[in-house]
């Protein structure tokens, strides 16, 4: 069974990026999250992405989070953001998730979805984007593996107002220890209602700690 599930990502992972039309591009991370009571946590987490087929670092960026427990299924989440890209222009992202989750067959399936409002601006303090995100997905929960898939949808409320990108992505995340899990995943990310969409392939991996 847990040969088949590797087989299965790798697959993936390998139909992917050999389906690529535009870009293929790498991101990595590691985090770090505390939990200060039964309902509250924070997080910290350093990413760094590299794309032109994996052969020039793209951006990087340090996100710290708090998280607060509304019930035992649902969750609110402030974000806050540091970006530096290649050019060395700096960013600065303010984010607040709403979260539910739900358990289903015998709860070792479970649906989460994923309301997301967010604004950037740049060293100048110029609005640079502003975002309406909306996710959802799938975990399928087997001792130390999950499997999982997640569709999100960008609806852009700054300038065109409307929808204008998709991602979808298919991960396996391994838990190591209660206290160590590593996630790898596959993303294709393209945008919408344009005559020529850029479509992007991301590989990914993370490494998430628990203090």
């Amino acid at each position: 069974m847990k040969n088949s599930l590797l087989l299965l990502f790798l697959f993936g992972l390998s139909f992917s990026a050999l389906a690529q039309e535009e870009d293929l591009e790498l991101w990595g991370s590691l985090k770090f999250s505390k939990k200060v009571s039964k309902i509250a946590k924070f997080e910290i987490e350093e990413q760094v992405r590299w794309s032109d087929s994996i052969s020039l670092f793209k951006k990087s960026f340090t996100n710290l989070s708090f998280e607060y427990k509304l019930h035992k299924r649902h969750a609110l989440t402030i974000n806050l953001r540091h970006t530096e890209n290649a050019d060395n222009e700096k960013f600065a992202r303010l984010g607040l998730d709403l979260q539910s989750d739900l358990k289903l067959y015998k709860k070792i399936l479970t649906f989460s979805q994923r309301i997301r409002v967010q604004k950037s601006w740049d060293e100048y303090n110029y609005l640079d984007k502003s975002y309406f995100r909306a996710k959802w997905g799938l975990a399928w929960k087997i001792t130390f593996v999950s499997p999982y898939l997640d569709q999100e949808f960008f609806w852009d409320a700054q300038n065109i107002q409307e929808i204008d990108k998709q991602r979808t992505t298919f991960g396996l995340a391994i838990n190591i220890s209660p206290q160590f899990r590593m996630k790898f995943f596959a993303r294709k990310q393209r945008e919408l209602n344009r005559k020529s969409p850029d479509q992007v392939t991301v590989i990914g991996f993370g490494s998430h700690y628990k203090f």
